[in-house]
């Protein structure tokens, strides 16, 4: 941990062993002075263990996790869902992984400023007016749709997973809402995958579905995904910096009407449904995303907006200027269809 646990071992009333000469090396290779060691008590997803957590002089972040978590624990990380699971859990724990390249963009970023109280007051104006309340269906571009190629003819069958009444009142809640947005509809398909309802930082749940058998035999595109270099570089003589979290937009994008069979997933209490629009932690799913902010920004808006994943980063020197392309860049998303 950073200095930040001596305040967690404060309140755990756990004693901080002092150290001295002792350096850790972190997962960026940087070697760290050891401040302290303390015996802390670490509950995840309902199951205790006591561990010996290390707290050291500086760290990117508040906490990192080691292997020694993970052998306790006993701890499965599933990257392509970005979720966690424990020994003696049934619960999904949502994760926002950080890598040695995230932290280079924390470093590099450091001219950025802070608004002043007409800057932020425009800036939230030009929102306001740019991006109205949505009282209406979602919206869904016509700019592409995801396909979903496979190489197995036999039919993938999962069984549901078992799921405590709380969490399946909330599944079915969404289920109900996405059948009226039109997202998701009932299915007679012979595939069928599992719901997992992932938990959130803020305590509600993620609708899921586990693919990964239906992702093992899927062909992916080739489109790549933006070099982390090159954002970089754009970032170095950043002073306004602008992301739009586009992640909602994942189920605007339509499916192919020959794949909505392969994305069928088991509701228990529900039946079987499959998705009309792009799913979550489906194989291809970040290309095809890639792919349409790429033709959404345009090469009008490409020397001072770009897209990584599922953000939108505007960034330039001055304020008027970068207003003036934020406003661009979302009105751009507007006329795709992508505003709801």
């Amino acid at each position: 941990m950073s200095r930040y646990g001596f305040e967690v071992a404060e309140r755990c009333a756990a004693r901080v062993i002092p150290a001295y000469n002792a350096v850790a090396k972190t997962f960026s290779g940087k070697p760290e002075s050891i401040l302290g060691r303390a015996e802390m008590t670490i509950e995840i997803g309902g199951v205790r263990h006591t561990m010996l957590v290390t707290i050291v002089e500086t760290l990117e972040y508040a906490c990192l996790l080691g292997v020694d978590f993970y052998r306790t624990f006993n701890a499965i990380v599933y990257p392509r869902e970005n979720i966690l699971t424990v020994d003696g859990s049934d619960e999904k724990i949502a994760l926002e992984v950080a890598s040695p390249s995230a932290t280079s963009v924390c470093a590099t970023a450091t001219g950025v400023a802070n608004l002043d109280e007409q800057q932020a007051a425009q800036l939230n104006e030009l929102l306001d007016r740019a991006i109205p309340i949505a009282d209406g269906p979602l919206g869904c571009t016509n700019l592409t749709k995801h396909r979903i190629i496979v190489d197995s003819a036999k039919p993938i069958r999962q069984r549901y997973y078992s799921v405590s009444p709380k969490i399946e009142e909330e599944m079915h809640s969404q289920v109900r809402g996405m059948l009226a947005d039109g997202i998701i509809r009932r299915s007679d398909s012979q595939w069928s995958s599992p719901v997992v309802m992932v938990r959130k930082a803020n305590g509600k749940y993620r609708f899921c579905v586990d693919y990964r058998k239906l992702n093992a035999c899927t062909k992916v595109s080739a489109y790549p995904l933006h070099n982390m270099d090159a954002i970089l570089r754009k970032l170095r003589d950043a002073r306004y910096i602008t992301t739009l979290d586009m992640s909602a937009r994942y189920h605007q994008v339509p499916l192919h009407e020959d794949s909505y069979e392969y994305t069928a997933f088991t509701v228990p209490g529900l039946g079987l449904y499959e998705w009309l629009r792009m799913p979550f932690g489906i194989s291809g799913g970040p290309a095809t995303f890639q792919e349409l902010m790429d033709r959404v920004i345009g090469p009008d808006l490409e020397p001072f907006a770009f897209s990584y994943l599922d953000d939108i980063i505007i960034v330039l020197s001055t304020f008027a200027e970068h207003l003036e392309k934020a406003g661009a860049c979302v009105e751009a998303h507007r006329r795709r269809k992508l505003d709801d």
